[in-house]
């Protein structure tokens, strides 16, 4: 399932734009495992944007990322401002992509 960013609006595409990985998040979403996967791949710069759910602007932010992206729940990842889904597709991602992180075809 691949949203791009263009299909956005523009805040959200901005902010899914910010790095060649941007995690969409809530507080309550444990990415300890994720944070830590990201680390070990230096070249890839990595942003977690955190929605906590408890505010209004936040749902509503939430609500349009579902809506754009057809997923239903966070985390919700953007790889170079395409949507891949959440942490097992960006670990597939990742495990495919293997020595050709950084490059520009990956």
């Amino acid at each position: 399932m691949q949203t791009s960013v263009t299909e956005l609006d523009p805040d959200l595409a901005a902010l899914a734009r910010q790095a060649d990985i941007v995690v969409f998040r809530s507080p309550v979403t444990d990415t300890r495992a994720l944070e830590r996967r990201l680390q070990a791949t230096p070249l890839l710069r990595c942003v977690f944007v955190d929605m906590p759910m408890g505010r209004a602007a936040e749902r509503d932010r939430f609500h349009r990322l579902s809506a754009a992206t057809g997923w239903h729940h966070l985390p919700m990842i953007f790889v170079r401002g395409a949507f891949i889904g959440g942490e097992p597709e960006l670990a597939a991602w990742l495990d495919e992509a293997g020595g050709r992180v950084g490059k520009s075809g990956a």
